[in-house]
């Protein structure tokens, strides 16, 4: 769906308006992967008292309106140092799309997906990897979505290694 629906946004809708949209997406979701990320290296580096380090520095207090559940938000030294450095990458991607922010981004998603998402048995993930290997075919070969939306689709989602000149190699 998600793929048929990106497919029909580059078709009716302005690439301009579209660059705009995913790059404040990918951003933002950019912005707390990486801090996830580094999070516990930040954790370590940081050179404060063990107890101002896992010390929130503030607090924002449940919303009944918003939450039910007992849930309150913490941020401590070390998330927000981790943040203020993942937004600088997020910044260095969209204002310069170099291929290294582009990659931080990529690496830090690849890294969330998998430590988020749990197999309980081998029969569910061959019948997950079954079942992505018939999406793929069908996107891939019967349509034109998949190549249409990877050719207009400029996001993080893929490692990408700049061309080394042939002069360079030998």
């Amino acid at each position: 769906c998600v793929l048929f629906g990106a497919f029909l946004a580059f078709k009716f809708l302005p690439k301009e308006l579209l660059d705009v949209v995913f790059g404040a997406y990918f951003g933002v979701l950019g912005t707390f992967a990486i801090s996830a990320v580094i999070t516990p290296l930040v954790h370590k580096c940081v050179f404060l008292s063990r107890d101002l380090r896992s010390h929130p520095l503030f607090v924002v207090p449940r919303v009944k309106w918003l939450n039910e559940e007992r849930w309150v938000a913490e941020c401590t030294a070390a998330e927000a140092i981790a943040t203020a450095l993942a937004g600088g990458f997020s910044y260095w991607y969209l204002t310069q799309k170099h291929w290294l922010a582009n990659n931080a981004l990529g690496l830090s998603f690849s890294l969330q997906g998998i430590e988020y998402l749990t197999i309980d048995s081998v029969q569910i993930g061959s019948i997950l990897l079954a079942g992505l290997f018939v999406y793929d075919v069908f996107w891939v070969f019967c349509t034109p979505v998949m190549v249409s939306v990877a050719r207009s689709f400029d996001a993080p989602i893929k490692l990408l290694f700049p061309r080394v000149a042939a002069s360079a190699i030998a």
